[in-house]
């Protein structure tokens, strides 16, 4: 009898397995699909964003009454930064059980682009292009990374930037030797190398600079580290040597440099 039973449990206990098995299933789908994981709750966070508001972010994700075990992050994430030019990074953390947070990054203009059609590189034009009253208010705004984000119809503290025969439009990524432009005028400002406007033409980019400091031409192409180097160097001596810079020519494995006359 006691081996006929303990044969009768062994059979039972494979079965007792899959019966909580199938259970435990059967139950995490039930809780999963219940309202208890329906998103409920959307805090948001914003940081330099001026393109939409917090109802706009809202709506456009969509997430209200999705489940949250089963959202698609990066899919919202998207959905958000390609309705929203503006924005240029959106981080998502989920609150269990039914709430999430958005975090959301908007693009910093470092300059308002200009287009130029019919230019030429004529003494005149050059310099009524490097005086401040000159900038105009209309334009598009444009961040680090080359993204052109926003139209600009009044006047706003951003150096101006002249394109030659470049078409300008909302969401355009503009091309390397631009952002490579972009990153030259970022990097300067660290050298206290203070400017309004700069232009950009014929694989060289000239920036205009501000009161005691000095108009610089910078050749685009592999060597950009090169050329701020020596910026970094030129500027360092003319310091240490009381000498007041007006012309720095990049563009040459030899800089050109030109001095304002001594006082005498």
């Amino acid at each position: 009898m006691r081996q006929f039973g303990k044969r009768k449990l062994s059979k039972l206990i494979p079965f007792l397995w899959i019966a909580g098995f199938a259970l435990s299933i059967g139950l995490s789908i039930l809780i999963l699909n219940s309202d208890l994981f329906a998103i409920k709750k959307i805090e948001l966070g914003f940081d330099k964003v001026n393109c939409a508001s917090s109802e706009d972010i809202e709506n456009s994700s969509g997430v209200l009454g999705q489940n949250l075990i089963f959202l698609d992050t990066t899919k919202i994430i998207n959905n958000i930064k390609d309705k929203f030019i503006c924005i240029r990074e959106v981080e998502l953390s989920k609150q269990l059980p039914s709430k999430i947070r958005l975090s959301v990054f908007g693009r910093e203009a470092i300059g308002r682009l200009t287009n130029l059609a019919s230019f030429e590189s004529t003494a005149s034009t050059l310099e009524q292009i490097a005086t401040p009253s000159a900038a105009t208010a209309e334009g598009f705004l444009v961040d680090k990374d080359g993204v052109v984000f926003s139209q600009s119809l009044e006047q706003i503290n951003t150096p101006s930037i002249y394109l030659k025969d470049v078409e300008i439009f909302l969401g355009r990524k503009l091309e390397n030797s631009i952002i490579s432009s972009l990153k030259i005028l970022e990097r300067v400002k660290i050298f206290n190398l203070n400017f309004n406007s700069s232009l950009i033409m014929d694989n060289y980019l000239i920036v205009f600079p501000q009161v005691d400091n000095p108009k610089v031409f910078f050749r685009l192409d592999n060597e950009i580290d090169l050329q701020l180097a020596s910026l970094q160097l030129i500027l360092e001596k003319a310091k240490i040597d009381e000498r007041i810079l007006e012309f720095i020519d990049l563009r040459f494995d030899k800089p050109i440099v030109r001095f304002a006359p001594k006082k005498t």
